[in-house]
């Protein structure tokens, strides 16, 4: 998700539709061109994540999700908001 401008970043609210990743995954925030690992959010059955992590400033989010595994569902990110 890119963002206007550099704004500083430090939570992340994800809202998964039906089918979450059964494995841990990675928020990631750009800063200068490089990808960086804010936060790594472990496996639940919950359907939301409200996850927290050190302020960093950036100009676009992404989430690395590990594969499913096999017959497993792909996740389904319904909304992703992130805030400083």
């Amino acid at each position: 998700m890119r963002l206007d401008g550099t704004p500083t970043l430090a939570h992340a609210t994800l809202t998964w539709l039906d089918a979450r990743p059964l494995a841990p995954y990675e928020v990631q925030v750009r800063t200068g061109g490089a990808w960086r690992t804010v936060a790594t959010v472990t496996a639940t059955a919950d359907l939301v994540d409200k996850v927290s992590f050190d302020p960093v400033a950036g100009d676009a989010v992404r989430l690395r999700i590990p594969a499913t595994r096999f017959g497993g569902q792909n996740p389904k990110l319904a909304e992703l908001a992130v805030t400083g």
